[in-house]
């Protein structure tokens, strides 16, 4: 009986299957049979393979494939199948809130299809597109991204971060208040900037809209001039802020570089001067303005000077002076009213504004250094000038002689040299020398009637003959002298002698002329501000 048992085993092997059964199920015993429970499916996990029934009358055990070299199952002579094997180009990966980024999975031994899981959707979301799966910051913190594919799978963690938005400008932007459609000068009435901006939210532009209008699209500013002056334009998005100075220079300025010969290292350097096209009468200078050469924005650093003749004296005009010529063609500047010299200006050419018969106010930016000489002579009704506010060292002869409206004058500590004949005849009635100057040479204040009161530093040590008076005797005036150092130290001073003896208007007499020693330059300046 056993023996055909196992016979009829044998042909079931070959003939009945039974798909899905875990385990080998019982003989029917007694020698009866059941064909169907001899031929038995095992399953494995993802291995499988089919065995029969022993000789035994029971076999109950699970059976896994035993793969031999030929990679075929020594118990039932299946083919081994293919390994699954599943890898991500990244293990960890970083993303911006409302920013995106893609993980890569490499499949070999499957052909599902790829899925993919976010442990924490409310951090992170995903998407899978073949083997590609995108993962979208939704906010700040961590998930797992789970990726799986034909039962293997692997996880990549990914770090979402609040967003970094940028918003940058450049940090000057010149334009000019006109244009003139046959200037052969480029039009930069208007003016567009980039502006770098990464932020997802508006960006608005702040301007004072009295100097220029500025609108923002498509990541550029652009800007309009409305009439000569400095402002600044903020643009902000709520969270960011960037800067831009806007200066509306006054339209036909000529710039060009220094020449080398002359004036130095022309690198990075800018001259100003007047040009054909001007029709403002108020002319303000830029602090920077757009080299062609370079392609950048170099500061305006000097106004253009006459031309100095071989006795010292200046023959030619400087760049704002009554007249002037450029390649044979004539221009005046008498015309205008005011002046601002500009952010970066460091030298008021010689004569740059001689005989400019209607300026009445001058406004020199901060780092004027040197008033060239004849600068401002015979300008007869300038009233104002703000000297004491800039970085003055040097004002070179005759120039401001002649001013006949210039009343009021301060000049700053940084100033150590005052030429000849610098206020002569001019309408000067109180001059505050605040720095070491040690000199006050012929005609400083020569002419002067309206002169009334004088601040000396102690640092003078030499006055000449003709430094003060008028032009008939030196005794005839009228004046105050305020001197920081004491009475022997003014006494010390030495005063030039001649034919024409002016010393004697330094001289106490009566209640003519004061000498008040020992005075606090400081003090005198605050009371002054601020009276009792």
């Amino acid at each position: 009986m056993k023996k055909l048992n196992k016979v009829l085993a044998i042909l079931c092997t070959s003939a009945i299957a039974v798909s899905g059964v875990a385990a080998f199920t019982a003989c029917g015993g007694d020698g009866g049979h059941d064909h169907n429970a001899h031929l038995t499916y095992v399953s494995d996990g993802a291995t499988q393979h089919h065995g029969e029934c022993s000789e035994d009358d029971y076999k109950t055990e699970k059976e896994n494939h035993t793969w031999g070299t030929n990679n075929k199952c020594t118990k039932c002579g299946e083919d081994k199948p293919a390994e699954v094997s599943l890898t991500l180009d990244k293990t960890t990966a970083s993303v911006e809130v409302g920013e995106t980024v893609t993980i890569t999975a490499t499949v070999t031994g499957s052909t599902a299809a790829v899925e993919a899981t976010s442990g924490t959707p409310a951090n992170a979301t995903v998407t899978v597109n073949g083997k590609v799966v995108t993962v979208t910051g939704v906010k700040e913190g961590t998930s797992v991204i789970t990726v799986s594919c034909g039962g293997a799978s692997k996880t990549c963690t990914v770090t979402v971060t609040k967003a970094e938005v940028k918003l940058e400008v450049q940090e000057i932007a010149i334009l000019e208040d006109g244009y003139n459609e046959a200037s052969i000068y480029e039009d930069i009435r208007e003016l567009q900037i980039d502006v770098d901006y990464t932020g997802k939210g508006t960006l608005t532009c702040n301007i004072d809209e009295q100097i220029a209008t500025a609108t923002y699209a498509d990541g550029k500013v652009t800007l309009t001039a409305v009439k000569a002056g400095k402002t600044e334009l903020v643009l902000s998005d709520g969270e960011l802020e960037a800067k831009c100075v806007v200066e509306v220079a006054t339209y036909g300025l000529k710039y060009g570089p220094f020449n080398a010969a002359e004036d130095g290292d022309p690198v990075y350097q800018l001259k100003v001067q007047d040009g054909e096209h001007r029709t403002s009468t108020d002319v303000y200078i830029p602090g920077y303005y757009m080299d062609e050469n370079e392609g950048i924005y170099l500061p305006v650093t000097q106004l253009l000077g006459g031309v100095k003749n071989s006795g010292g004296g200046w023959d030619g005009n400087g760049a704002f002076s009554t007249e002037y010529q450029d390649n044979g063609t004539k221009y005046r500047g008498a015309n205008i009213v005011s002046i601002y010299t500009g952010d970066n200006v460091t030298v008021i050419g010689a004569s740059a504004f001689r005989e400019c018969k209607n300026l009445t106010t001058v406004k020199l930016g901060e780092g004027v250094r040197i008033v060239g000489g004849y600068a401002f002579n015979g300008c007869d009704i300038l009233a104002t000038i703000n000297l004491d506010e800039t970085q003055l060292v040097t004002i070179e002869r005759v120039a401001f002689a002649g001013c006949a409206a210039l009343a009021d004058v301060t000049l700053p500590k940084s100033c150590n040299f005052i030429g000849d004949n610098v206020f002569g005849s001019s309408g000067v009635v109180t001059v505050r020398i605040l720095g070491n100057v040690t000199d006050l040479h012929g005609s400083t204040f020569l002419g002067c009637s309206s002169l009334k009161s004088v601040w000396i530093p102690v640092s003078v040590k030499n006055i000449a003959k003709d430094a003060f008076g008028s032009f008939s005797a030196g005794g005839d005036i009228t004046l105050d002298i305020y001197y920081s150092g004491t009475e022997e130290q003014y006494n010390a001073i030495n005063l030039t002698n001649s034919s024409w003896d002016f010393s004697s208007a330094l001289k106490p007499s009566g209640d003519k002329r004061h000498v008040y020693y020992n005075q606090d330059f400081d003090a005198l300046l605050e009371a002054e501000k601020n009276p009792a």
